[in-house]
């Protein structure tokens, strides 16, 4: 099956001029240069996003941390614990 199809693809290519070929060539390398850029651009901003995910996570962390410092310095942190839970609950369901 594949040396049918090997040699259907030698005997089409010896048909084809030089100008079809190079204009093959050309359009193959950009479809190369395209997804290896491509797979750049993904790489780069994967690691833009997960900067800015730990930045964010950062600063939920000093906030938590400040509320719980001030709540237990009153002496009150179990309505803070339930505070929490009921703000992360509405942020999950997307209800802010």
């Amino acid at each position: 099956m594949f040396k049918n199809i090997f040699d259907k693809i030698i005997t089409y290519n010896d048909n084809l001029t030089v100008r079809i070929r190079l204009i093959m060539l050309t359009v193959i390398g950009l479809a190369l240069t395209m997804a290896i850029w491509g797979f750049v651009q993904l790489t780069a901003l994967d690691r833009i996003l997960v900067d800015q995910q730990a930045k964010r996570l950062e600063g939920v962390a000093d906030t938590i941390s400040t509320f719980y410092q001030f709540f237990r310095q009153n002496g009150a942190s179990w309505p803070l614990i339930q505070l929490l839970k009921t703000s992360f609950k509405r942020c999950a369901s997307g209800k802010n």
